[in-house]
């Protein structure tokens, strides 16, 4: 069991959806995925919690320190 982390920085982009859509795969039931950001680049983040609802992912949004934004995911049982 881990924790990973994916820092997503500036404009999300195509590239971005697709280094994540690599990276699900390899989650297992007993992890967690924190997908960092700042927290103006969260409106933009529609992208990546639709590719996390169509891999069978339950996530939430979490607010962080200095103005950090995360979409903690973890997939469903």
């Amino acid at each position: 069991m881990g924790d990973l982390y994916v820092h997503v920085g500036g404009t999300i982009t195509g590239h971005d959806v697709k280094r994540l859509a690599r990276i699900l795969p390899e989650i297992d039931r007993n992890e967690e995925l924190a997908i960092v950001m700042e927290a103006s680049d969260s409106i933009q983040a529609d992208a990546l919690t639709e590719l996390l609802d169509r891999e069978g992912f339950d996530h939430y949004p979490k607010g962080g320190h200095h103005d950090g934004f995360a979409i903690v995911a973890r997939r469903k049982h």
